[in-house]
């Protein structure tokens, strides 16, 4: 705590000095929106908190898995009643969504996400971090017959998620084998289809339960080529629609935190200069936009 105090002083002392000897003229930035954070954050968050008491701005806090880059706002177009997927290295989540801000969480991760399976995997075979979208360039050369791998979770009902017994089984098939560059494709191949199947399985289950037609895919995983193709085929097969962000916005990135906090600015909600730590935030908690 000793520590942290230190860094806070360090830091608030730099920016004020900063703007202090700033030269003068207008200032266009009027609210700051901040993620509330724990841990590695807490630098940025004291940063951003002390930049605002300076120059007198208004603070918007945002839960980081509140935007609506992933959650709705879609070319401009703002939709409602979807389910969303928000599938990333900290999250497999499936949520039925309302209204921006009126969730509900229908399916969670029991352990591993599934971007987190993706790179654990990549990296017990030698891959370079990031490892999803190295383990994808990879299992584009692998045959998808070499290796089948469960989809876990799909055999029962539910919309929950558990990644961390296929990564077991990619272990063992990876240190039995004979590590072959075309046997790491294979493997690779393998756990990508069994990942994208498993995901496709569960979205179409939770559109089957909510009656809705549309789905926003989100997060560093919805970039998966595989991923997209295939449930962009689900959806004209069976008559949904599938709503994707930009390959820039699928991982985390200020813009989609500034879009949910101008949202919540636009409908009064906004938030005291105090640091919060929140090590979840529960988006069922969270006021909606009207």
């Amino acid at each position: 705590m000793r520590a942290r105090r230190v860094v806070v002083g360090l830091i608030a002392g730099l920016i004020i000095g900063s703007a202090i000897g700033a030269q003068p003229g207008p200032i266009a930035l009027r609210v700051v929106a901040i993620i509330e954070p724990i841990g590695q954050l807490w630098v940025g968050a004291i940063r951003m908190t002390v930049v605002p008491l300076v120059i007198s701005l208004l603070f918007v806090g945002v839960a980081n898995h509140d935007d609506t880059e992933r959650f709705g706002r879609i070319g401009g177009v703002t939709i409602a009643t979807f389910v969303a997927l928000l599938v990333s290295g900290g999250h497999s989540l499936l949520v039925g969504v309302e209204k921006i801000g009126s969730y509900t969480i229908l399916g969670d991760t029991l352990d591993d996400a599934a971007g987190e399976a993706f790179d654990k995997t990549a990296k017990l075979m030698g891959l370079p971090y990031p490892g999803g979208p190295a383990l994808a360039r990879l299992a584009e050369t692998g045959d998808p017959k070499a290796y089948r791998f469960s989809r876990p979770m799909t055999d029962r009902p539910g919309l929950d998620f558990s990644f961390s017994g296929l990564k077991t089984q990619v272990l063992l098939a990876w240190r039995d084998s004979n590590r072959a560059e075309s046997t790491r494709a294979n493997i690779a191949r393998g756990f990508e289809e069994a990942i994208v199947e498993t995901l496709a399985v569960k979205c179409r289950r939770a559109l089957a339960q909510t009656g809705y037609k549309r789905l926003v895919v989100s997060g560093g995983v919805g970039a998966n080529k595989r991923l997209r193709a295939q449930l962009a085929e689900a959806g004209q097969r069976e008559g949904f629609r599938t709503y994707f962000p930009r390959l820039a916005f699928c991982t985390d990135n200020g813009a989609m935190i500034a879009l949910a906090g101008s949202l919540r600015l636009a409908a009064g909600q906004t938030t005291g200069p105090e640091i919060r730590v929140l090590p979840r935030w529960d988006l069922q908690a969270l006021p909606a936009v009207a």
